[in-house]
């Protein structure tokens, strides 16, 4: 080995250890990204009311059927009296 003015082989002068923390570094940069990316682009409501144990009931949906415009007043409300008898 050579002598680098360091230490002998590695430059850095922690000899092994360097190289552990240098990939243990590249580790953590990494998951620190995957976690961003999962908070920024995983974040829609269904995920979100399945996280916190929300249950939608099926006025819930039918409620947002009708919001959306798939179904007109009258369906809704004969709708509405099936779910509730």
């Amino acid at each position: 080995m050579m002598w680098d003015g360091y230490g002998y082989g590695m430059s850095n002068g922690f000899g092994g250890l360097g190289i552990i923390l240098a990939i243990f570094w590249w580790v953590l940069v990494i998951v620190a990204i995957i976690t961003f990316g999962k908070w920024v682009w995983g974040h829609d409501r269904s995920s979100h009311e399945r996280e916190v144990g929300e249950e939608r009931t099926p006025l819930d949906i039918l409620k947002d059927r009708y919001a959306k415009g798939e179904i007109n007043k009258a369906e809704f409300e004969e709708k509405k009296k099936d779910i509730y008898g």
